[in-house]
């Protein structure tokens, strides 16, 4: 390494600092093998101006998501959780609604309402946070094997997914057990599913991580045609205050730490690799996929994911 320059790019030009800082951390091979990092004398022929656009075009070469280096350092922490509005009213109705279990234990009930003057969740022991709007988006105890698995594999706990992750994990399990006739099918699921991290973005605010709801399921733009039509809900405003204590029955779920995600992991977008393993899956979405142009309303009830 002593026989390169130490300083591997203009540092004075546009993001120069960043980059350089960055690539002397990491210490990638891969920096040093490019021709224009490794040729000091075409920094005499071209203009300044030249070279810092043809280093920084290589080096972006590098990184598969540079926006993503710069563009988390502008994200500011959460704000705090405030006091909830899952009153024991609201998680009662929920009760009615055939979304929540009675509670039949008062030594071990299966949901309590947080105090009013509590303003973050502090579970007790053998309890984790839920918020009702997951229950109503498809959400359910006793937890089956497929949650336990998308909390596993994305690394999360029950209060990193929205909303609308629930309902895409819902629907995914009824058109499986309903339709297809079969368990949730994992290689089907992160064939057709990526995982996003979702930043708050208000007008006015400053970019914030989310406290709750980071995990954003999204079916694969390049596999719409195999899975059916539906359409998430866009008005989700004020869920995240609608937090309780659930009982974490069999410890199916991950103990609450309060985990805020703060970056997107790699395998949050990995699929079915194998060619041999992605053609097992043709008569699963052929059976799935509406025709072409043919655009159905999704008529499937949400339901508990197993």
């Amino acid at each position: 390494m002593a026989a390169y320059p130490p300083v591997l790019m203009n540092k004075n030009g546009e993001g120069g600092i960043v980059w350089a800082h960055l690539a002397i951390w990491l210490r990638l091979p891969c920096l040093f093998r490019l021709h224009c990092i490794l040729s000091p004398e075409r920094r005499v022929r071209g203009g300044r101006r030249r070279e810092r656009e043809r280093t920084l075009a290589a080096v972006k070469l590098a990184f598969p998501h540079p926006q993503q280096f710069e563009a988390m350092s502008d994200v500011q922490e959460p704000l705090s959780w405030g006091k909830s509005t899952a009153t024991e009213a609201v998680l009662e109705q929920l009760v009615d609604d055939r979304l929540l279990p009675v509670n039949i234990n008062s030594e071990r009930p299966a949901w309590i309402p947080p105090r009013p003057e509590e303003t973050e969740p502090n579970p007790p022991e053998g309890y984790v946070v839920s918020l009702v709007r997951l229950h109503e988006r498809g959400f359910s105890v006793p937890v089956g094997r497929f949650m336990r698995a998308l909390c596993e594999y994305y690394g999360v706990e029950l209060h990193n997914f929205g909303p609308n992750s629930i309902s895409q994990a819902a629907v995914f399990v009824t058109v499986c057990e309903g339709y297809l006739g079969i368990e949730a099918h994992w290689d089907l699921w992160i064939h057709l599913f990526r995982g996003e991290l979702f930043i708050e973005n208000v007008r006015g605010q400053p970019k914030r991580f989310a406290r709750a709801g980071g995990l954003m399921l999204h079916l694969r733009p390049t596999r719409r045609s195999l899975y059916i039509p539906n359409r998430m809900t866009t008005n989700n405003a004020g869920w995240t205050r609608g937090w309780f204590y659930l009982r974490n029955f069999g410890n199916r779920l991950p103990a609450f730490t309060n985990k805020v995600l703060r970056e997107r992991p790699e395998k949050w977008d990995w699929g079915v690799s194998p060619p041999a393993h992605q053609a097992r899956l043709v008569h699963l979405h052929d059976g799935v996929g509406s025709p072409r142009g043919q655009r159905r309303p999704n008529r499937i009830p949400p339901r508990a994911t197993s």
